[in-house]
Order: structure tokens, then sequence, then C-alpha cells
């Protein structure tokens, strides 16, 4: 069973650091990144210590609230290690 529902789990192909993920927010794009397009939610991954780092780098704003949101609406197609 387990190696059954390991299976069905998609494999992280890429692993984003914080800058990455930072230039992106700041970015403002509209609408799905080439990157989240040419891959399956799940298949993108971002380490713990990433997500701590942005956790931290979000409280530290003018407007920690709306960014600890913007973050998390972020990390949604995103698997954390």
């Amino acid at each position: 069973m387990a190696a059954e529902t390991k299976a069905r789990q998609p494999q992280i192909r890429v692993l984003v650091d914080a800058a990455f993920c930072l230039s992106l927010i700041r970015s403002r794009t509209r609408g799905p990144l080439p990157l989240f397009q040419e891959h399956a939610p799940g298949e993108i991954g971002i380490s713990a210590v990433t997500v701590a780092t942005l956790q931290a780098r979000a409280a530290q704003t003018h407007a920690p609230e709306q960014n600890r949101r913007a973050l998390e609406q972020f990390l949604l197609p995103l698997a954390v290690v």
C-alpha cells in the first residue's frame, strides 16, 4: 500500500530558493508564470528553511498580515520539503 501511495505522488523536479521567490512575489506578475505552467503541482519544491525565511521577511514589512496571506497563496502549489 505504501509503495502504491508513493507512486502517485509527483516528484520534485525544481527546488526554489528565497531570492527566486522574493523576485516573483515582488514582480507582481499577473497570470501563471512559465515555471508553474511547465510543472504540475508538487513538482516544484521549497525547503522548510526557505519558507521560514520568507515568513520572517513578511513579518518585518509595513503590512505583515497582508504579506503573510500573499505568501500563503504563493506557497499553495509548492511542495515543502
